[in-house]
This record gives structure tokens, sequence and C-alpha cells, in this order.
């Protein structure tokens, strides 16, 4: 039995508390937050902080969902302590900060991965599965539209940090290479948060724009990816996946519909029983960030 505590009992926390409390062989031990407990179930204990939560239980593992500036050091504490670290995008503030993690999870010898959860779209997949099966040819050109209102829960990340970086680990697992050229183009909106941002990437064989933006009034999660035999089409929120061959009929590729957090956490607590390393680790999320960064 797993024992882990959630770190962060917001919107965010909320549902990674419902999808724990539904997992064989995990045990939801505490939440960790200093804010009222209306979010979280009775039966769960609270404590104000990591260190009040040391000092009555040590759990295996934490999952801290807390706004992004708390990333570093709420991950340095459960680092510290020798716990296994499942953190939300994006990793961290800075690039400096991601680091630290990652060398003192190396250090310790943790599992520390980082939750771009469209890695575990059933779609995203499929798609990644068929790609590399080389079923459709080699990739030309990728364009991602992820759009919405702006959440008012975000206020100390833009929106490239927390939009982009969902599509730019999806495209890196694509093209599983460094973009030979990177370029980056944001705008800012009159309270002086980053809300628009478009991302064009050049890689040797094929081009890619990752296309973001807080200033929509609707929903939208997409990836659209021509090939040298054909056209793919992906929607993150049906977990859609078509392709149109350029001779021949559309068809869909489609597998049972699994929640992505239910598959991100069931995956790191298999990353915790098995001491491998996730889809997801350090690294990646520092890339990830990098890229978002245009650095």
């Amino acid at each position: 039995m797993i024992k882990i505590a959630v770190v962060g009992a917001g919107n965010m926390g909320r549902h990674h508390i419902n999808t724990l409390l539904q997992l064989d062989g995990v045990q939801l031990v505490g939440v960790v937050d200093p804010s009222p407990r209306s979010l979280v179930p009775e039966s769960i204990p609270v404590w104000p902080s990591l260190s009040a939560l040391f000092s009555q239980i040590i759990p295996d593992a934490v999952c801290i969902t807390a706004p992004t500036s708390l990333h570093h050091e709420l991950g340095v504490q459960a680092l510290e302590q020798g716990l296994d670290v499942f953190i939300e995008k994006p990793i961290a503030s800075t690039l400096e900060q991601a680091t630290h993690l990652i060398q003192l999870a190396s250090q310790r010898q943790r599992i520390l991965q980082v939750g771009h959860i469209e890695r575990f779209n059933q779609a995203v997949l499929t798609l990644l599965q068929t790609y590399h099966a080389n079923e459709w040819g080699e990739a030309l050109l990728i364009q991602t539209h992820r759009m919405s209102p702006r959440p008012p829960q975000i206020t100390d990340a833009s929106v490239m940090i927390d939009l982009a970086v969902h599509d730019i680990e999806v495209v890196r697992a694509i093209m599983q290479t460094d973009p030979i050229s990177r370029h980056t183009m944001t705008q800012a909106s009159q309270d002086g948060h980053v809300d628009s941002g478009i991302i064009s990437l050049q890689f040797p064989h094929a081009l890619c724009t990752i296309t973001v933006s807080w200033n929509s009034p609707i929903r939208a999660r997409r990836l659209q990816m021509i090939t040298t035999q054909g056209l793919v089409e992906l929607d993150y929120q049906t977990q859609q996946l078509q392709f149109t061959p350029h001779v021949g009929t559309p068809h869909l590729l489609s597998k049972d519909i699994i929640p992505p957090l239910t598959a991100q956490l069931t995956h790191f607590m298999e990353c915790i029983r098995d001491r491998k390393t996730p889809y997801v680790d350090g690294v990646a999320g520092l890339q990830a960030l990098q890229w978002a960064m245009g650095q």
C-alpha cells in the first residue's frame, strides 16, 4: 500500500484527491493546505504545512498541486524528507529551480514526475504509437491550438507556462529531437499578464506552431499534423483521433476513453512500485519549461 499526501487543496488538488481515493493499492493519508477544508472529504486529515504533516506521519510520496510559485519550495521539502514526488506542471517557476529539483531527486534516488497530463490522453498515446510505428510517414507540419477564458485561480504563471507546456511536451514526444530554431511571440493584456502567445519551431524536416490564448470565449484543445501520407487530427477534449490519407477516406482511431488524470497517477504509482523513470520525468519537465520560456 502506497501512502501519499496531496499538497494543495484547490481546484486542481480536488481532482487529484478524488482520483487517488479511487486507485487500488493507494492510501491517501492527508492533505496539506492552510486554507479551509471545504474541498477535502471529512475523513481525510488536513495539515497546514508539510512540516506539520511530517511531525505526525511520513508518507511514501506527495502529489504537489499548489501554485507554481510554491513548487520548488515544496518539492525540496519532500525530496529532502526522502519522498517520491509528483509535481504539477510546470515543474517550477524558473529553470534554476527546476534544475535544483532534478539534481536533488537524483541525489536522493527519488522518483520525480511532472504533471504533463496530455501525455496520458488516450488519443495522444495512440498518435505516438501509430506515428512511431511509421504508419503515417514523416511529419511535415504540426499546428496546435489551446485556448480558453483566463482561469481565475491562476495568478502566478503566464499563458506560455500554463498552457503552452502541454503542447510542447506532446510535440517533443512526436519529434523526439530538439528543434534547430525557436521563435516566440507573446502579447500581454492591460494588467500585464501574458495571455496570448505563439511558438514557432523548425525541425530538420518539419515545421511546428503552438498557439495559446486566454482571450477566447470558448475552450479548445486541438492538434493537426500533416505527414507525407496524410492529415492527422486530434481533439484533446473528446480524445478523438482521425487520419485522412492523401488517397482514401478519413478514419477514426479510437480506444476506450480513460480519464487522463487516472492514467497519469496510476503511472506514478507504477513508477514508485517498480522504481522506474516516469514518461515525463524532471528532465522532460525542464525541457518543456525551456521551450515555453524561449530558452
